[in-house]
């Protein structure tokens, strides 16, 4: 029988995975499972074309125990890995929740570092930041991949005044009640959505954390940096815009204290 309120979610978006999903999430499950509490993985299948929600629905039926629900959501067409982020988010029961890829790029002894952080009060939502000391490339980057997070990196910077850090990091941590609250107004369904819910974030008065991580391998990125950067710009664009006109409810953002 699953557990009931969770001591953490983990929302882990999909696209077209079944072939490493199995291997993946077993690391996942088996490191969620030799930590303190219980703990719910809600795999969300942003339209895939393969059997990556069949494999989900195996997965199910294998790692459901008394101590870890494992979850499966489907949505009806491929929306973007933010729209398939936020349908976990707002479907989770966790006091502390977390997303991050359905590759697993970054060890999950990490992930449960910075949902101690969470569950210990010391910050509102952690972040994984590869720019900060005390990071790790077990893998060289390509170049591709370099000039991207680069790229982004330069318009993030360009459009807004916060200090958000390395907004594109796959690894991200909240507090369940803000996490719930934050994506509930959150609107980009694609790779902005991380600038999105860090702006909401900090201009909700939250504790923003931001941790070294260890990314074992290069996370997957369909990124053009050239092609893509006037809708790199544009995405920003609007973000920015929609904070101008006051179109995020910010004060109900802001968890109960």
């Amino acid at each position: 029988m699953p557990p009931q309120s969770p001591s953490l979610s983990v929302v882990i978006p999909a696209y077209n995975a079944a072939g490493h999903l199995h291997a993946r999430m077993a690391r996942l499950v088996e490191g969620l499972r030799a930590a303190d509490g219980s703990a719910e993985v809600i795999l969300v299948d942003d339209g895939s074309v393969d059997d990556t929600y069949r494999v989900a629905e195996e997965l199910r039926d294998e790692f459901t125990d008394e101590k870890l629900a494992f979850r499966c959501l489907r949505l009806p067409q491929n929306a973007g890995k933010f729209a398939a982020i936020r349908e976990g988010m707002l479907a989770s029961e966790g006091a502390v929740c977390a997303f991050t890829d359905a590759d697993l790029p970054y060890p999950v002894s990490t992930l449960l570092e910075m949902a101690r952080e969470i569950a210990g009060g010391n910050a509102d939502v952690a972040i994984g930041d590869r720019t900060l000391r005390g990071s790790e490339y077990v893998s060289q980057l390509t170049y591709s991949r370099r000039a991207t997070t680069w790229a982004f990196r330069t318009l993030v910077n360009l459009t807004f005044n916060e200090e958000l850090g390395d907004t594109q990091c796959g690894l991200k941590v909240f507090r369940g009640d803000a996490a719930r609250k934050l994506f509930a107004r959150s609107q980009e369904p694609g790779f902005a959505g991380d600038v999105e819910i860090l702006c909401l974030a900090l201009r909700s008065g939250l504790r923003v954390r931001r941790m070294p991580v260890k990314l074992e391998h290069g996370e997957t990125s369909t990124v053009q940096p050239f092609s893509d950067g006037l809708r790199m710009l544009s995405r920003l664009a609007m973000i920015r815009l929609r904070f101008a006109l006051s179109q995020y409810d910010l004060v109900a953002a802001r968890p109960e204290r």
